[in-house]
């Protein structure tokens, strides 16, 4: 797929126990305009394998390999891949909803967004919750900043910084070099929180996109 509206980015490390779900859960998606990118980062189980009999039935899914770097190297390489207009992130023991991505396009594209954040629901033994249960309203559209401080005045704690919990607008992270470092921990957090402080334009939608496997 040449001009894409979404890039999805899963990179993946001996993730075969559940990896099958997460990919399913992206290509089973009611929207079509998007290619699947998937990250191999030294699998040593049957990951690979798995990935790979999606490509004979997907056209829009694609395998890049390496050497196990770890997952901000994962998600950078990823990146330099992507073709689309926006792009997520999922990990692979996470999942979609059920027909998300043509309602998140939808809203990115109509206001010109550089972050869309959306509602993320914790998954485990014990049920379903959701991350951030304050935030139950769909907001308007910000600048990165004041959606940022504005969060943490209503609520007392800052946005989840996850990278999975947003869509990005591709050409915004590229004009700022935003990447994520090799092998810090806890990596998501300035990543984010750097895109919020650049963007122009943010809002929340009150959708159920993500599930977070918490075990």
């Amino acid at each position: 797929m040449s001009n894409p509206a979404i890039s999805i980015i899963i990179p993946f490390y001996n993730a075969a126990p559940y990896l099958k779900r997460c990919l399913e859960s992206v290509l089973n998606q009611d929207f079509t305009e998007f290619e699947l990118i998937c990250i191999n980062d030294g699998s040593t189980d049957g990951s690979l394998q798995i990935a790979e009999e999606y490509t004979e039935t997907f056209e829009n899914v694609r395998i890049i390999s390496q050497e196990n770097r770890g997952l901000s190297n994962a998600r950078n390489r990823g990146m330099a891949a992507a073709a689309g207009e926006y792009l997520m992130f999922v990990d692979s023991d996470d999942y979609l909803e059920k027909n998300v991505l043509g309602k998140l396009y939808a809203e990115c594209s109509c206001h010109r967004l550089d972050m869309l954040d959306y509602r993320v629901d914790i998954v485990s033994d014990r049920g379903r919750a959701k991350m951030c249960p304050e935030a139950a309203k769909t907001t308007g559209v910000s600048d990165g900043r004041s959606y940022f401080t504005g969060f943490i005045a209503r609520y007392g704690k800052q946005p989840f910084v996850s990278a999975w919990s947003h869509m990005y607008r591709r050409d915004f992270l590229s004009e700022n070099g935003l990447q994520f470092i090799d092998g810090r921990k806890y990596e998501d957090l300035v990543f984010t929180a750097t895109a919020y402080i650049r963007a122009q334009a943010v809002m929340y939608l009150d959708l159920p996109v993500y599930n977070y496997i918490k075990v």
